[in-house]
């Protein structure tokens, strides 16, 4: 393999290290929370003020919002490696692999995690919680809110724009809100997905930092070096 595609066992042992984390940490979360009524009772309290006192004539509005989360996330790095195609622009090509890489990365961990806590969802538990849209998996974390404030955050990062990032982070946030809206996730389940979905946003922002910065030292010229120069 070519040694610009290559990391050193430093850096995967690092990655690897990185991974088990978030699943550790995911796990504490969901046992702090299940195993302690006083969190949980905050829990399912606030699921059921917002979704029991719901304005019903919005759940049609809150689906749309839940689902655009798989068009966005996928629409948004295509849109940017289109564009860098027809523009010959080196920096947004970057932009959208990096998005693309940060997009399957997140979603590995996302079902890892789903996995192994393997939480059943609200409307199984409480029979006053009523199932309004379609879910796959098991609850914890929420996979939508994980999705959209990863796509979020590596939009806020790569463009640092007001008008960038207030609107991503405004959609992202109503995407987890409709997750408590339509009554398929606890709130917990929509605060971890949201944190792992940005952290794995950081983490692939950061590895592309660094593998760029590996390249442009050991190739100044190469093949595929266009691919990663600012």
């Amino acid at each position: 393999m070519p040694s610009m595609y290559r990391m050193d066992c430093k850096d995967n042992s690092y990655l690897r290290l990185l991974i088990l984390h978030m699943r550790i940490y995911l796990i504490l979360i969901y046992i702090l929370i299940t195993q302690y009524s006083f969190a949980q009772n905050i829990d399912i309290n606030l699921l059921k003020d917002i979704h029991v006192h719901r304005n019903q004539n919005l759940d049609k509005t809150m689906n749309l919002i839940s689902d655009s989360q798989y068009g966005i996330s996928l629409a948004t790095p295509l849109a940017q490696i289109g564009y860098a195609f027809l523009k010959h622009d080196k920096q947004q090509m970057q932009n959208g692999f990096v998005v693309l890489y940060s997009t399957g990365l997140n979603f590995v961990l996302t079902t890892l995690a789903k996995q192994s806590i393997q939480r059943k969802r609200p409307y199984h538990s409480y029979s006053f919680i009523q199932k309004k849209t379609d879910d796959l998996f098991h609850s914890f974390p929420s996979g939508h809110s994980s999705n959209a404030f990863n796509t979020a955050t590596c939009l806020s990062l790569q463009y640092k724009k007001w008008y960038i990032v207030a609107p991503s982070l405004i959609w992202a946030s109503g995407v987890a809100y409709s997750r408590l809206h339509l009554g398929v996730h606890y709130p917990s389940d929509v605060i971890a997905g949201s944190a792992l979905g940005a952290s794995t946003a950081y983490l692939s922002y950061w590895l592309n930092k660094k593998i760029k910065k590996e390249v442009l030292r050991k190739h100044k010229q190469g093949k595929w070096i266009w691919l990663l120069n600012e």
